[in-house]
């Protein structure tokens, strides 16, 4: 199991982003804060409020915990903060996207 580990976090962001071949300006742009900001959040000269966190990682297909380092995964676990509608949805566009 790995365990919370909130300075990975920068990291992860930035390699979320190149992943997907996205400009910081392309990134803020889809979760609507300024290119500022996602440079802040990159270095770690700054923390997105808890909104963002959970912007980033439905936009990027993870876990908030993914975001932090943490790893172990059990099945449906990563839905358990959604309502059903929710659920719904995101394995709708999982499934539409991603096979």
């Amino acid at each position: 199991m790995n365990l919370y580990q909130p300075e990975l976090f920068p990291q992860k962001l930035r390699e979320l982003r190149q992943r997907h071949k996205m400009t910081q300006k392309q990134l803020a742009a889809e979760l609507g804060v300024s290119t500022n900001a996602i440079s802040c959040w990159e270095t770690g000269k700054q923390e997105p409020d808890k909104g963002a966190y959970v912007s980033i990682a439905v936009f990027f297909g993870v876990t908030v915990d993914e975001l932090f380092g943490r790893t172990d995964k059990q099945p449906g676990w990563e839905f358990t903060l959604l309502s059903p509608k929710e659920m719904a949805i995101i394995k709708l566009i999982r499934t539409k996207h991603y096979k």
